[in-house]
């Protein structure tokens, strides 16, 4: 709020010192300034006729199904390049490639696993069932 303030980066119509959700703000594209680096808030959007937990719910489901793509996505990569893992050398391996996005969760990589097999993707080793071997 103080780079609004004191800069007049944003403008505004109103002169009220509260924001209401009746407020339109535009960027002041004349502004100009070298001494000074500003960084503006991230102002969050909520459309209207959604409440703020509906619209965090569909982002939760949102955020769960790119993370259920990208864990199989993770797995497959390692899989093709390794051929054949143990269970454990892939799960560690998962988690290690997937740590610096975010911490996934040991029985969602276990699902995404059993769900590769169904998918034909993965196949267990007859003679050890903890083996896993890629299928081209």
């Amino acid at each position: 709020m103080l780079s609004f303030v004191l800069y007049k980066v944003l403008l505004t119509d109103t002169k009220n010192k509260e924001i209401r959700d009746t407020d339109i703000f535009t960027l002041n594209l004349n502004y100009f300034n070298r001494m000074y680096k500003i960084k503006l808030p991230i102002v969050s959007y909520k459309p209207f006729g959604v409440s703020q937990e509906e619209a965090g719910k569909k982002l939760d489901v949102k955020i769960e199904d790119d993370r259920r793509l990208l864990i199989e996505a993770t797995i497959v990569r390692v899989m093709k390049s390794r051929r054949k893992l143990e269970h454990n050398l892939l799960m560690t391996e998962v988690v290690r490639i997937l740590s610096n996005r975010f911490k996934p969760d040991p029985t969602h990589i276990k699902n995404r696993i059993e769900s590769l097999i169904e998918k034909e993707y993965l196949e267990r080793a007859e003679s050890d069932r903890r083996l896993y071997l890629y299928k081209a």
